[in-house]
């Protein structure tokens, strides 16, 4: 008995068959591809929602009237707790702005000699600050000393972009809003935002424990700090049965 294949209509099928198949698995392969991924698909979180630091200014106003002769508790008050905020997270010098050519002149002169002291004393430098003169639109009023100093303020880009279908991700492309929450809360719990910017200085070493640490080197003793049984880490008897 003869194969099919063998007759003379069975080696036409299989001619046939052959490139039909051929066409079906090129169509195949092309439905699955959508080509190569460009360079936005590489971008990374940092590059796609940056944290934004934009510039803000932060001040107290005190209130200095023709006939004022020191700065009030309260406002001495107000002025600590600006520079307190200042060496948490300022980011350039403080500024002391006083009116000139106004009723209250000679009183803001000797208001800004007050906030200036006031400076040193909570541990600003003489050069942490400047001092700067402004004439008020209207010179018969009695405009206020300000005390302010700038600082960066950080922003991302606004979430919710659910545009993209993630039931569908042939080219395992990153959707528009993934990563964008993390970078909102980095940027919310950031102590101070000029961290983003440079680095802080290295506080100086405590020459105390040095020298108590070269001491013992040199004596041949163990350098590393003594731990109590408390701070061993060690489970108790009792857990362990």
């Amino acid at each position: 008995m003869r194969e099919v294949s063998d007759t003379i209509p069975g080696r036409r099928a299989a001619h046939a068959i052959g490139p039909v198949l051929a066409l079906w698995a090129a169509l195949f392969l092309g439905a699955c591809s959508f080509g190569m991924n460009g360079a936005d698909d590489a971008l990374s979180v940092e590059e796609r929602y940056p944290i934004r630091l934009d510039p803000v200014i932060e001040q107290v106003s005190v209130e200095v009237r023709p006939e004022t002769v020191s700065v009030s508790d309260a406002d001495k008050e107000r002025v600590r707790t600006l520079i307190a905020d200042y060496k948490r997270r300022g980011s350039g010098p403080m500024a002391i702005t006083a009116p000139s050519g106004t009723p209250n002149a000679g009183a803001a002169i000797g208001a800004v000699a007050e906030l200036g002291t006031l400076l040193v004393e909570q541990g600003i430098s003489p050069r942490g600050y400047k001092v700067i003169a402004y004439r008020p639109a209207d010179l018969n009023s009695s405009p206020p000393v300000t005390v302010a100093y700038p600082r960066l303020e950080p922003s991302v880009r606004e979430c919710g972009d659910w545009s993209a279908n993630y039931a569908f991700t042939p080219r395992n492309r990153q959707t528009p809003n993934f990563g964008c929450a993390t970078q909102n809360n980095i940027a919310a719990l950031l102590a101070n935002p000029q961290d983003l910017v440079e680095p802080r200085a290295s506080e100086p070493a405590y020459a105390g424990r040095r020298d108590t640490v070269l001491d013992n080197y040199r004596q041949g003793k163990p350098t590393a700090t003594e731990r109590t049984n408390d701070e061993s880490g060690e489970v108790s008897s009792v857990a362990r049965q």
